[in-house]
């Protein structure tokens, strides 16, 4: 039992670092408030440096990964279906909250209140995109029997001119689906991929064409 949550914290490690982080930035903020952000702003300020660190960490890992052992972080580390959809979720309830908190309080909005409640949306988007390019990382390199009865690569992406994949296709592909909503030049060989896309795909239209146009509503009226 004991090695099976290690091997689940190693697993998440990125998650829990950053979730505890931002839990404690906003324990503190409760004990010691700030005139400044009034409620419930910690809790968004909490948000904002849960999907910073996270990003950061991940970026770290993408940057300075080692080509030879991305196949094996890759088949290693993944937050999962579940975990990505339950941080999507969030994403999307702290976006709405902070849109709706601005909107509440009228004119009283002041300068901090105004860019941490908007830094929720381009920041939970980037994190969402981020998680389910490891997502689709792990999902192309986990193992499976092949016909001939050898353990080979799961697959279900085929990148053009790129036999190997590495981190940056998966950010490329995450990245074009939640930008546009559809797939580029990247085929989808899999059911599983095929899957995945769609929710991709749904969330990312929601998030574009909802919560990005609301947040830039916000910020035109505020500074009219």
């Amino acid at each position: 039992m004991i090695l099976g949550v290690r091997r689940h914290l190693l697993h998440h490690a990125r998650f829990y670092i950053a979730a505890l982080l931002g839990a404690v930035i906003w324990a503190l903020l409760k004990i010691h408030p700030l005139e400044l952000l009034p409620p419930p702003l910690p809790i968004l300020l909490a948000g904002d440096a849960f999907f910073t660190i996270y990003l950061i960490l991940t970026l770290l890992l993408t940057v300075y990964e080692a080509p030879g052992k991305m196949r094996l972080r890759a088949s290693a580390e993944d937050e999962g279906f579940g975990l990505i959809a339950g941080m999507t979720a969030v994403a999307v309830a702290l976006s709405i909250g902070s849109i709706f908190s601005l909107l509440n309080q009228g004119g009283q909005v002041t300068h901090i209140g105004l860019w941490l409640s908007v830094a929720n949306v381009p920041l939970g988007w980037l994190t969402l995109h981020m998680a389910l390019a490891f997502h689709y990382a792990h999902l192309y390199y986990a193992k499976t029997d092949a016909p001939d009865g050898k353990r080979r690569d799961a697959g279900g992406l085929k990148f053009p001119g790129s036999e190997q994949p590495v981190m940056w296709d998966f950010l490329y592909y995450s990245f074009v689906v939640g930008m546009t909503a559809q797939v580029s030049d990247v085929q989808t060989l899999s059911a599983e991929m095929r899957r995945l896309t769609l929710f991709h795909g749904i969330v990312s239209f929601f998030f574009n064409t909802v919560l990005l146009a609301l947040a830039v509503n916000v910020v035109v009226a505020q500074a009219q």
